[in-house]
């Protein structure tokens, strides 16, 4: 069975399992592919027929599509850095992917990637960062998520975040417009209750593993 027809036979069950056996789904499904984990958990949280590729269209959106495709499954793998840094990043991690057969890519897109500016693989990005954050948070929270609650900023209330969240069921909420205080009233929350006990200083990185063990 090819990739895409793998996809689309499991894709439904995939979405309407629990997280445990979303694991599990996502186990093999990656076995079987190749495709590096990040990238197939997109694939396989994607509604409809979003995943497919058409097969009578122009010639150069196929083309388009496939190294979108192909620099989404990069940046994933490569820690989601970004546009500047991946493009310094490319030659070695397609070089290195296509080695331990997670890319395969036909030769003219492969020449289209590698040949890609910085700025052109930011703007390929673009349509999926504001959500690649919030499918990272959902796959290592221990509860699905069933709310969002944002401030007024354009930041977090756009179409984006918006169909994101009706694509999958989550109710979308906001502070009241110009009532400052809502959200001041969370920020008294985390001083009460978060500060109370870590204190004021910034932990990031390796000091904050080696603090919460």
């Amino acid at each position: 069975m090819a990739k895409q027809e793998l996809l689309i036979t499991i894709r439904d069950r995939y979405r309407e399992s629990s997280k445990k056996d979303k694991g599990r789904i996502l186990d093999a499904f990656i076995a079987v592919t190749g495709h590096h984990r990040k990238h197939g958990i997109r694939l396989l949280g994607q509604s409809g027929d979003a995943g497919e590729k058409p097969s009578m269209i122009k010639g150069r959106r196929i083309y388009d599509e496939a190294v979108r495709e192909a620099v989404i499954t990069i940046w994933e793998a490569a820690d989601r850095i970004c546009g500047q840094r991946l493009k310094a990043a490319l030659p070695h991690m397609v070089g290195s992917m296509e080695r331990h057969d997670h890319l395969d890519l036909d030769p003219g897109v492969r020449d289209r990637l590698l040949s890609a500016s910085a700025a052109t693989l930011d703007r390929l990005l673009k349509p999926i960062r504001p959500t690649a954050g919030l499918e990272a948070i959902g796959q290592q929270l221990p509860f699905p998520v069933l709310g969002i609650d944002s401030d007024n900023d354009s930041v977090f209330i756009n179409e984006t975040l918006i169909t994101y969240c009706a694509n999958r069921g989550i109710e979308f909420t906001r502070s009241r417009p110009y009532r400052s205080n809502d959200q001041t009233w969370i920020e008294q929350k985390n001083g009460s209750e978060v500060r109370r006990f870590v204190g004021h200083d910034r932990y990031s990185g390796q000091v904050a593993g080696l603090i919460a063990l």
